[in-house]
């Protein structure tokens, strides 16, 4: 199952792909006047929004590079790491339909072997009351055949006291 990216996976990717920004669209300018440079710079990205050219100003106060060189690194990474995120949620996102899914489906399983189970259970209960029925009934005919013996060698024993009792 797919994951997001881990910190060393992230910083790997937005390396390469910030690298293949610069190669793409800003290569060699450096050598384009200021004019050409933001240009370049505003056709990739769109024009900056008033908050985000103070927030290269202040960045340039900070650093002090030029507000340009500011705002192409700034920008070429938050583009990357915007598009690095869309695909790690887009990914997550088919990574949670696919586990769903899954668990549905094993939720399925678990109720049709319930139901498979419930079923054997009540099977399993008219057996042993059959199998009941029958001990009982074998129980009856053990009694009846022993009561017919000891009725049997009672008999026998009175034909032999008849016999002896005709012989004298």
């Amino acid at each position: 199952m797919e994951m997001t990216n881990t910190g060393n996976e992230f910083c790997k990717l937005l390396k390469m792909e910030v690298e293949r920004t610069f190669y793409r669209n800003f290569r060699n300018i450096g050598r384009e006047n200021n004019r050409k440079f933001f240009n370049r710079i505003d056709r990739k990205f769109e024009q900056p929004k008033q908050e985000d050219i103070e927030y290269f100003r202040h960045l340039r106060h900070i650093t002090g590079l030029e507000s340009g060189l500011v705002e192409i690194i700034y920008k070429a990474i938050e583009e990357v790491a915007t598009d690095i995120y869309r695909s790690d949620i887009i990914r997550l996102g088919k990574n949670t339909e696919r586990l769903r899914s899954w668990f549905q489906e094993a939720q399925k399983k678990s109720r049709d072997c319930k139901a498979s189970l419930s079923k054997k259970e009540a099977e399993v209960k008219v057996k042993e009351q059959i199998i009941l029925q029958k001990n009982e009934k074998i129980d009856k005919i053990s009694n009846d055949a022993t009561k017919m013996r000891d009725l049997l060698n009672k008999e026998k024993m009175l034909n032999i006291k008849i016999k002896k009792s005709i012989k004298k």
